[in-house]
């Protein structure tokens, strides 16, 4: 692993900018890029990759959509696990800071990696000083 400072997590919010090509996604591209050169290593959590495939089968069909992960998972971002303590802490820190579990799990995933999230959803700025959090717009 690298160091700390070099995890970054992917939020939902953030790849889907990538993929669908939306405000944000040079900066995704970006630390996709750093994370490919080895300079930072990327994840994502596993609740994010099924947001993210719930959100693409909406508007594309299964195949293509199953499709888009696979080339997601190509990329150099692996799938952290969902261990006991990311778990507790991430239920802990939904109720403390009043963000749903799924974003919860995603922070408590980047504060284990001693990483930071990469997000363009408003709601991590309510984790306060828990988590880093990198918006993309």
């Amino acid at each position: 692993m690298k160091t700390a400072s070099d995890a970054v997590v992917f939020d939902a919010s953030a790849v889907l900018a990538y993929l669908l090509a939306e405000p944000g996604s040079a900066r995704v591209k970006a630390d996709l890029r750093n994370c490919q050169a080895g300079r930072t290593e990327g994840w994502v959590s596993p609740v994010t990759l099924a947001e993210i495939h719930r959100r693409l089968l909406r508007s594309l069909p299964a195949p293509e959509a199953a499709r888009a992960i696979d080339h997601l998972l190509l990329t150099p971002i692996a799938v952290a696990p969902l261990d006991r303590s990311v778990a507790l802490l991430s239920a802990e820190w939904s109720v403390a800071a009043g963000v749903g579990l799924l974003d919860s799990i995603v922070a408590a995933t980047a504060a284990h990696l001693h990483g930071h999230v990469l997000t363009a959803d408003p709601d991590f700025g309510r984790f306060g000083s828990r988590v880093r959090v990198t918006f993309i717009r």
